[in-house]
């Protein structure tokens, strides 16, 4: 795993004001995944998530699943001390465990987030609601503590339907109190996502995109995600300044992501005519 430090700016006012701020972001590489297996019925601690990098699990991933026996299976994802997830509204199963709320790519994670946690640990799906089941790449919105002070982050994972769970990043703001969109992991600001050295031309497009890279890092995959956080194309790149085939898209914005082998950055918005 990979852990980088990057700058960014915050909107303040309306106003775009820089300020030295990190988000600490980490690459899941490869990919962790597991599968329920009625066999074993339960598993846990299976993946630790130490934000922060102090050796202490923040968040950990257990399942239950006794279909051998009836029709209970559960996902959990479990906190460690007074750690808070985003819960789905006031939501509970039948042994009054909440349900993650799923957050699609660039959801502001922030204060006013409906926090909390639960006993049963909450879940990322059960017998009861499937919740993240089949919904592709989503996000997990996290709070948690250092030093007495409250940060804020995101896990980004999907569950399948044969019940297999895959974690594949992670990120926190290092500024305490500070907000993060899920999926924050590049220099970027709500309103404004073109703050890198690379830049998508034409720009609105309807058939045909190109980057105009001036950075020192070759990018070989692009990711476009529709604004509802939902990945719609996804291309290994031979070069950084190849044309993409956009013309398959519905009209509307989209998020561009490019990603190298260390490095992973959002650069812009995309207008499809």
């Amino acid at each position: 795993m990979r852990k980088i430090n990057l700058l960014f700016t915050v909107l303040l006012t309306s106003i775009l004001i820089p300020v030295k701020a990190a988000i600490i972001y980490t690459d899941v590489s490869p990919d962790f995944s597991y599968t329920l297996d009625p066999n074993q019925m339960s598993a846990f601690n299976l993946y630790s998530i130490d934000l922060d990098g102090d050796n202490v699990s923040d968040y950990d991933f257990r399942w239950d699943d006794y279909t051998s026996f009836n029709s209970g299976w559960y996902s959990h994802m479990t906190f460690s001390s007074s750690n808070q997830m985003v819960l789905k509204a006031n939501a509970t199963n039948p042994f009054g465990a909440s349900y993650l709320e799923p957050l699609s790519f660039n959801t502001l994670i922030d204060a006013n987030s409906n926090w909390g946690n639960s006993f049963p640990e909450p879940l990322i799906g059960d017998d009861t609601d499937p919740n993240f089941m089949g919904l592709g790449d989503v996000y997990v919105g996290v709070k948690f503590d250092i030093s007495g002070s409250t940060h804020y982050g995101y896990v980004l994972l999907s569950f399948d339907n044969t019940h297999t769970v895959t974690i594949k990043e992670y990120a926190y703001e290092d500024v305490a109190d500070a907000s993060i969109h899920a999926g924050d992991n590049m220099t970027t600001s709500n309103s404004n996502l073109s703050q890198t050295s690379i830049s998508i031309y034409p720009n609105p497009s309807s058939d045909f995109i190109s980057f105009s890279n001036n950075s020192v890092t070759t990018y070989d995959k692009v990711n476009i995600y529709a604004a509802d956080g939902r990945m719609v194309f996804s291309q290994n790149l031979i070069s950084s300044n190849e044309k993409i085939n956009i013309s398959s898209l519905s009209s509307g914005i989209y998020y561009v992501q490019l990603k190298s082998k260390n490095e992973s950055v959002t650069i812009d918005k995309l207008v499809k005519n």
